[in-house]
């Protein structure tokens, strides 16, 4: 992950001043703050005296309502599986060549991917806030500390290069919320495709049915009447009660179900689409969630390599000052969206593994 920062040349300064950083972490959940977002969840936006300020006032500011958005994402889901799983189209189980069961398997499979991520996501950010404020409190101290300079630019090396890994599991997260999105979208087209062919189906066997009612009538011998109905030939092979009934009392009955599931299956159809569109936008929103920590982590790798350049250690502690307050920002920020997931229902975070990478650490799947 390339750096949006140019170093500074050695012995520049900067002008803004160094915040008090020593046992001062900036309360993200405190009761008289100034806070933004719903009434459920709300975030304090800070004013951020770090590397980008105008980043983390974004990435905080998207968080803040991530837990809204999983709520609408997670319900629309919901409701999307209901209309596809309405009792009154089961009767297309029962047309040849219609493949319901799998457009049905294709949404289960959907939904389970997208818990999935949320889950991951919320574990990742829950441990990366943990081991941010380790750096915080550990790390930053010591850089602060009066010494040689050369070995506290060394020690910020280390997490320089390992923040590169830490880009790319944001990114996977990104990417992933993405490819979620794009599945919603194309299950969306894969439903309107399927209702125009069960349309065509059931209303095929409606023209049958009421064929087979002008047969009943004109035949004397109902026991020896073969229907052209498939539907009506499959209910009367598959259930007793329809076999003890006149076939014209069956046939009747068939007609009024057929147009039902035929009239469901038709708006079913803009009732998925607006779902799917609604489930696209809130995914959407994650993605920017995950970019925004992604650049977040570009900014912190291009200040630690600011501050890898001159040999004043008290500019060097300047620039470890934004570098430490940047940190401190993203902490909030994941602190928050573990949180908002917790509170939307995923239950409480979990640690993650334990490897030699902080960013492994922070941004570890399970792979």
């Amino acid at each position: 992950m390339s750096s949006p920062l140019t170093p500074l040349a050695p012995g520049d300064s900067e002008s803004s001043e160094t915040p008090s950083l020593v046992g001062a972490v900036k309360k993200y959940f405190a009761p008289n703050a100034n806070l933004k977002g719903n009434d459920e969840y709300k975030s304090l936006i800070v004013k951020s005296t770090g590397a980008d300020p105008l980043l983390s006032k974004s990435l905080v500011q998207s968080v803040a309502v991530v837990e809204r958005h999983i709520n609408t994402a997670r319900s629309t889901f919901s409701t999307v599986d209901s209309i596809i799983k309405d009792k009154a189209l089961d009767i297309c189980l029962h047309i040849e060549d219609l493949d319901r069961k799998s457009i049905l398997k294709d949404w289960e499979e959907i939904s389970k991917a997208f818990e999935n991520i949320l889950v991951s996501s919320r574990d990742v950010a829950f441990n990366g806030a943990l081991l941010i404020g380790d750096f915080l409190s550990s790390i930053i101290p010591y850089l602060l500390e009066d010494g040689e300079i050369e070995d506290k630019q060394r020690e910020l090396e280390g997490y320089r290069k390992s923040l590169e890994e830490g880009g790319e599991r944001a990114d996977l997260f990104a990417n992933n919320f993405h490819e979620i999105s794009s599945r919603v979208i194309n299950f969306k087209k894969k439903w309107s495709a399927h209702t125009k062919e069960t349309t065509i189906r059931l209303l095929s066997e409606i023209d049958k049915l009421q064929r087979d009612l002008v047969a009943v009538a004109k035949n004397v011998d109902e026991a020896k009447m073969e229907f052209s109905s498939i539907l009506a030939r499959k209910r009367l092979k598959t259930d007793r009660k329809s076999r003890q009934m006149s076939k014209k009392k069956l046939v009747k009955g068939l007609v009024k179900d057929v147009k039902q599931t035929c009239d469901v299956q038709k708006k079913s159809d803009p009732q998925v689409s607006k779902r799917a569109v609604e489930i696209q936008e809130r995914t959407g929103d994650l993605v920017v969630v995950w970019n925004l920590i992604h650049d977040d982590l570009g900014i912190i790798e291009g200040q630690i390599a600011i501050c890898r350049n001159g040999h004043s250690l008290a500019v060097f502690k300047q620039r470890v000052g934004k570098l430490a307050v940047q940190y401190e920002d993203l902490m909030g920020a994941l602190q928050s969206y573990a949180m908002a997931l917790s509170l939307a229902g995923k239950g409480p975070a979990q640690p993650l593994p334990v490897n030699n990478s902080l960013w492994r650490k922070i941004l570890f799947l399970g792979n």
